[in-house]
């Protein structure tokens, strides 16, 4: 099922995750550089500490 939503992505994912009922959230781990986790990283962090199922972070092995 693919649901698009605009808003703020914490607080969107976290009303999705409540409204469908979702139990399992499977989201991409990667390495990442320290720009990368300045941009991106804290977003990552808030979603894995606010939301209310467990979490599934999946690495991407590297292509050759």
């Amino acid at each position: 099922k693919e649901i698009i939503r605009k808003g703020e992505p914490i607080g969107v994912i976290r009303k999705v995750v409540e409204e469908e009922k979702i139990d399992l959230l499977v989201l991409p781990a990667h390495e990442e550089t320290r720009l990368e986790h300045f941009l991106f990283g804290r977003v990552n962090d808030a979603i894995i500490r606010r939301m209310p199922c467990s979490i599934l972070l999946v690495r991407q092995e590297p292509v050759a």
